[in-house]
């Protein structure tokens, strides 16, 4: 992508960005967490400490490669079904 702005002098300016397509390609360099599991918590491990994702949470991506989700006292089973779904969710953030 090329943009190009006529300055008052008469000189343009010209600068270049990455082609967006590319980046739309790459995965997020982090992600926010806007909704976190009801039936348990879920923890990530960043330079060796564990920490408990809460809403808001910027999380570096690579911190979610390995996360656990820890269901404490709602453990799924089969006498139990409703505690065996549960979800949360994101926005992926990205640098351009």
């Amino acid at each position: 992508m090329n943009a190009k702005f006529e300055e008052s002098y008469g000189e343009p300016y010209h600068y270049n960005l990455p082609d967006k397509s590319a980046l739309d390609k790459k995965p997020p360099s982090a992600i926010k967490i806007t909704k976190v599991p009801k039936k348990g918590r879920m923890k990530t491990k960043s330079n060796g400490f564990e920490r408990i994702v809460e809403v808001g949470d910027i999380v570096p991506a690579e911190a979610m490669d390995n996360f656990v989700y820890d269901q404490e006292t709602h453990q799924c089973t089969s006498e139990k079904l409703e505690d065996c779904q549960d979800d949360f969710s994101y926005i992926p953030l990205s640098s351009w």
